[in-house]
């Protein structure tokens, strides 16, 4: 195979010059389209047209259009993009063959990005840059609208605002002279820069067109209908908002699918349970900035988990509880810390808006709505969340074991009551004797006695009255002896179900895992190396391949935690223990699997089984060493016997 083979299909040479004759051209789109495929009688791709090729972003009748830029040995300065359509839509095959898919569900950012003079703007630290810009932007608004400041001060924000805005036109400006007709109808773009330019628009008419506006109409004479108007405009401020959830949206955010940003996401659930307990019980002003950097971060990790599962998937899935649990905590705390309080400063003013505030209990159960959080601690400590799955797996097999409780409750209840209500019963204090004066107080009474609760308060009772007790031993085992140990172990056996049930899934999801990482190295060495799985790879299979960006990018996606030089590395360590400088396909695919996921006991027994296998193999190669030593010392005592006895000398030993 060769070299442009190797790296995928090769773009078809429109530019064949005029004394290329149709019947040559023809036979070499053959040829070339041959190579696309491991087959090359039948082609799986057809060249699109120029007019057809405007319309890349459409899907046609014959299949998907894939975009691709192709060069030799993907040189960089060299990237003309070329479009392909499959044949079938069921050709998967040679579908894995074409570099750079971009119009797919997995299609990365950098394969969308047009060029042109102005295509940094697409690039991601320019999307940081802009980023940040917009959150120092908000900042200064929420300061500006929710705190206390001074006219110089206010000036200063109004200025900070103003560069902002200047900012963001120019940004809309580039992008429209970068994307052109594509402004909106982007892949991935598209609807951002539609967000940016209204923004832009609500910005030039809050602060330019509406005060211009004000100077020439007089509208100061009528600021009583007009400021409750202009404070509603300046509302629309918060909508740049959305400009951070895009820069979010468009960003690599592939970091944050590994385990130390889920180790920081459970330290921050964890902090903020705990800062709700002090909150309470201490004081302080600096309560309110911390809830509201608490309150960022979940935002953040909504808007990235709704980044990496779609928004179908996010409310579909398996985990869709938790995750809708997590988009109520989020928009009930964005409503009680900023919505609600923005809204009402910026129309009714600020003292206006406190006396609203008092009188509406809603927006005070918001607040207190914030306990929803410690839900969420269940979720990020994983012994809490097997402890609670298995509790709701328990509740079905519960609920008639309680029934059956709640039955032998009633009815100890009813013949106590009685007994109680139609003995004239003397001395006996009257405390005791509230306690079973109608059926729910009996019941109550008897339900905190299963606990072994309130025995003071009823032995009065029964040692005026020792008929009763017969009654109450007979409700003790009932209720304590039986009916709790059979809760207790339908729980047990539900826990354990559970957590089998969790291993299980844990398992099939390492299964998923293990396949995907395997289709993805079986494509790239097949796509660029033309090497099969049951071929043995050498290291410089293994280089070449990670030095393409596409297939380091293919073989990276489906092992986001693992840096690139720890895959480089990776073919050393598994080249150590081979002699011929090469190793198997299914040890690489292990050796990538292990630098996937973190130390686990079973990956310790596989090291420890390995270790030991090892350990035994070297072991027998030194006693068959130390047994071919003896053989060849036997043979060469018997070959110095045999020259001494011919040349009547005496063999020395």
């Amino acid at each position: 195979m060769d070299r442009g083979s190797r790296h995928g299909p090769t773009p078809i040479d429109e530019a064949s010059g005029p004394e290329s004759s149709p019947s040559s051209a023809s036979s070499r789109s053959e040829d070339r389209r041959g190579e696309l495929s491991p087959s090359s009688s039948s082609a799986p791709f057809r060249r699109v047209s120029s007019q057809r090729a405007s319309r890349a972003t459409t899907p046609t009748s014959t299949g998907r259009l894939v975009s691709g830029h192709l060069a030799s040995d993907f040189d960089e300065q060299l990237f003309k993009p070329e479009l392909y359509e499959l044949e079938s839509e069921n050709d998967a095959q040679a579908q894995q063959l074409l570099p750079y898919p971009t119009w797919s569900p997995e299609a990365h950012r950098e394969d969308m990005r047009l060029p042109g003079a102005l295509g940094f703007i697409q690039s991601d630290w320019f999307l940081v840059l802009s980023g940040l810009v917009v959150a120092f932007n908000i900042m200064c608004l929420y300061i500006q609208v929710a705190c206390d400041v001074t006219d110089e001060d206010a000036k200063v924000l109004e200025n900070v605002n103003d560069t902002c805005l200047v900012l963001y036109t120019i940004e809309v400006v580039m992008r429209l002279l970068h994307f052109r007709l594509r402004f909106c109808a982007h892949a991935v773009d598209g609807m951002w820069n539609l967000f940016d330019f209204v923004i832009v628009c609500a910005g030039v008419f809050d602060r330019w067109i509406f005060p211009s506006l004000n100077a020439h109409i007089g509208v100061k004479s009528q600021a009583s209908f007009w400021l409750p108007v202009l404070r509603g405009i300046r509302v629309l401020r918060f909508i740049r908002v959305v400009k951070l959830v895009g820069v979010l949206f468009r960003s690599d955010l592939r970091w944050t699918e590994g385990v130390a940003f889920a180790s920081v996401v459970s330290a921050v659930i964890i902090t903020s349970v705990i800062l709700m307990g002090l909150e309470t019980d201490i004081q302080s002003p600096l309560w309110e900035p911390i809830n509201d950097l608490v309150l960022l971060f979940f935002l953040f990790e909504l808007a990235v988990n709704i980044r990496k599962q779609g928004w179908l998937h996010f409310f579909s899935s398996e985990d869709h509880v938790w995750n809708w649990l997590d988009m109520i905590i989020v928009v009930l705390g964005t409503l009680d810390q900023w919505v609600i309080k923005i809204f009402f400063i910026a129309v009714y003013g600020r003292d206006q808006s406190h006396e609203l505030g008092s009188s509406l209990m809603l927006f005070r159960l918001l607040r207190m709505l914030r306990i929803l959080r410690v839900l969420r601690l269940v979720k990020a400590v994983h012994p809490l969340y097997l402890l609670a799955l298995g509790i709701a797996e328990a509740v079905q097999s519960m609920f008639w074991v309680l029934l059956l409780t709640m039955v032998a409750l009633y009815a100890s209840a009813i013949v106590i009551t009685r007994i109680v209500r139609e003995t004239h019963i003397e001395d006996v204090p009257d405390a005791a004797k509230a306690n079973f004066q109608n059926v729910p107080d009996s019941m109550f009474t008897l339900f905190v006695l299963m606990n072994g609760e309130e025995w003071p308060d009823v032995m009065p009772l029964l040692d005026a009255c020792p008929s009763l007790k017969f009654m109450f031993v007979l409700f003790i085992i009932i209720s304590t002896w039986a009916l709790l140990s059979v809760m207790t172990g339908v729980v047990s056996d539900n826990m354990i179900y559970a957590r089998e049930a969790q291993s299980q899934k844990d398992d099939a999801l390492q299964g998923e895992r293990r396949a995907k990482v395997q289709k993805a190295l079986n494509d790239v060495f097949f796509a660029s190396r033309g090497l099969s799985t049951d071929k043995r790879l050498a290291a410089r299979d293994w280089q070449d391949v990670l030095k393409v960006p596409f297939y380091a990018k293919k073989i990276m996606d489906v092992v986001p935690s693992v840096p690139k030089k720890d895959l480089l590395d990776m073919f050393d360590w598994l080249e150590a223990d081979e002699s011929d400088s090469k190793v198997s396909f299914q040890e690489v695919l292990r050796g990538v699997m292990t630098l996937a996921e973190p130390p686990s006991g079973k990956t310790l027994l596989q090291v420890d089984s390995e270790v030991k296998q090892r350990f035994s193999r070297l072991q027998q190669q030194g006693m068959n060493a130390e047994d071919t030593i003896a053989e060849l010392d036997e043979k060469a005592i018997a070959v110095r016997e045999i020259t001494a006895a011919a040349t009547g000398t005496i063999p020395r030993i």
